[in-house]
């Protein structure tokens, strides 16, 4: 389990035009959407447990988008 900052993560998962601003980043942080360990106030991740994270929450909302239909 290796833990890495925010920037190497957003740089590991997303492109230069798809890697969403740090203020949206913190946010879904903040909103419990995104594991996380906090070490002297710096936010670090396991890059594998964030990426399941976004794939259950990009399946709940396609679930959801086809209920709504």
């Amino acid at each position: 389990m290796k833990l890495i900052n925010t920037t190497e993560l957003l740089e590991s998962l997303f492109t230069e035009q798809s890697r969403p601003s740090m203020r949206t980043w913190k946010r879904r942080v903040e909103d419990g959407l995104i594991p996380h360990t906090r070490i002297g106030g710096r936010l670090y991740y396991v890059l594998d447990e964030v990426h399941q994270a976004l794939s259950n929450h990009q399946n709940l909302n396609r679930g959801n988008a086809n209920h709504e239909a």
